[in-house]
């Protein structure tokens, strides 16, 4: 609603169209927040998070296909952005690219280390393409950052199950390569 007022005072603010966005994806309305990031995109298409908020709206709503030329506009405009770089990663393994996925996820760590599930993900990436020592080292690596985490927030459930994951990965690992 205060989205809408503010709209209404300005209809042409791109901030205020792109918040507007957000909270509709938030809200999981996968098409009014697309309306929302193709009018706040149409004032101001130099917005590399609007691009990849977009792409992240596309993706939830299964759009993967659609959805990779909006992280690649958003990566274009700003290369150092770990969260275009992970769901890019994340919409490229739904469309079972898992080079391109993989090296989505390199670069998530890269520009940002401490993203266990970025980890977690380039070791599911080598097991489908069948490199299990790479797996696991990922997986290991996913497990240590997510230990982390979990001691820095006092952990919630979503991390858990996040390490149980990684836990899981480095066993299937450890097997794949026995």
């Amino acid at each position: 609603e205060s989205y809408d007022r503010a709209l209404d005072i300005d209809g042409r603010d791109p901030v205020a169209w792109g918040n507007k966005a957000g909270n509709l994806l938030e809200l999981r309305r996968f098409d009014e927040a697309i309306a929302a990031y193709d009018r706040t995109l149409s004032i101001d298409p130099r917005s590399a998070e609007r691009w990849i908020g977009k792409g992240t709206t596309l993706g939830q709503a299964g759009r993967h296909a659609e959805a990779i030329p909006c992280y690649d506009e958003g990566l274009r405009l700003e290369r150092a952005n770990p969260r275009g770089f992970y769901n890019k990663g994340n919409s490229l393994v739904q469309l079972q690219r898992w080079d391109e996925a993989l090296a989505c996820f390199r670069e998530t760590n890269r520009l940002a280390p401490g993203v266990g599930i970025a980890y977690y993900n380039r070791g599911l990436c080598e097991l489908t393409l069948e490199r299990p020592q790479e797996a696991r080292g990922h997986a290991q690596a996913a497990e240590r950052e997510i230990q982390h985490r979990a001691l820095r927030l006092r952990s919630e459930q979503r991390v858990r199950r996040h390490l149980h994951l990684a836990q899981a990965v480095v066993l299937h690992a450890t097997r794949s390569a026995h």
